[in-house]
């Protein structure tokens, strides 16, 4: 009878699955079981699936966000610019190397295009750098209390950045978005630095994963080339084929000119034999003259 029971327990557990767990034994699964049960796996950006998949374009970007430490003079290296940066390289995303703009990051054109969003110069910009996506805006920090005369006390600096994101190809606003944050240090400098890094690193959080989504939807094409992107193809086949014509005129030109300078030469040495000709025979008629 209790074997029977034994029994009867051990058939309920397998048939719903409690087998495993209890005797420490895997339960056999189909490959079709497998692959539903487990995650799906994506590609990362750049790097194609072997077999189904092509190889995605893998754009390159630039980062300039100009920065301000207001009631201080500037200070170097912007803190949110490279936040911005070190986020999209995590993302393994294509970024152009920073000491690269750093000639034109506080520069009157920069100002112009971000102040104004004048896309002819935001595109004249960065056809001369080459890159795909430009992200461009403006960021500042700014202290929040003061320092009590003969403490030492923390400063407190509070920083905002906003930026956008264009496609160069097509001028179009890819994403926008603006941070504030905080931060507390014992120099004023540092404070607003922390502050703007703080600040770009919660804006990151917003522009990263909209990059990523449209470069996987394929809205940031690779560049056309310059003659194709200022001209249409048939201007190149006609001026091809106006080419070709001044050749066959210049190799038919050559020609006549060369068979019209044979053909004067044989006339001129034709007309030198018969005079040599008349010549002989007038001498000849008046030796033998009686």
């Amino acid at each position: 009878m209790n074997k029977t029971l034994r029994s009867a327990a051990l058939a309920s557990a397998m048939a719903f699955g409690a087998f495993s767990p209890v005797c420490g034994t895997a339960v056999d699964r189909t490959p079709a079981e497998e692959a539903a049960q487990s995650p799906p796996t994506q590609p990362a950006l750049g790097v194609g699936n072997a077999q189904n998949q092509p190889r995605r374009y893998n754009p390159k970007i630039m980062v300039v966000v100009p920065e301000t430490l207001l009631g201080r003079p500037h200070v170097p290296d912007p803190a949110g610019e490279t936040e911005l940066i070190r986020r999209l390289v995590e993302a393994r995303l294509l970024v152009l190397d920073a000491s690269e703009v750093a000639s034109i990051r506080y520069s009157n054109e920069m100002g112009h295009i971000i102040k104004e969003a004048d896309i002819k110069a935001m595109k004249a910009l960065c056809s001369k750098y080459r890159c795909d996506l430009f992200v461009a805006g403006e960021a500042f920090a700014e202290q929040v209390n003061e320092r009590p005369a003969h403490e030492v006390a923390p400063i407190s600096a509070r920083a905002r950045i906003e930026v956008k994101v264009f496609i160069v190809e097509t001028g179009e606003i890819l994403a926008a978005n603006a941070a504030i944050d905080g931060a507390t240090d014992m120099t004023p400098a540092i404070a607003g630095k922390t502050a703007l890094q703080n600040a770009a690193a919660k804006l990151a959080e917003y522009l990263v994963p909209r990059i990523q989504a449209s470069i996987a939807e394929g809205r940031v094409a690779p560049p056309a080339p310059p003659w194709r992107a200022e001209h249409p193809p048939y201007l190149l086949y006609g001026a091809l084929a106006g080419l070709g014509f001044l050749v066959v005129a210049a190799m038919v030109l050559a020609t006549v000119s060369h068979r019209y300078r044979l053909v004067r030469q044989q006339a001129q040495a034709a007309a030198a034999k018969k005079q040599a000709d008349s010549t002989l025979t007038g001498e000849t008629y008046v030796r033998n003259k009686p």
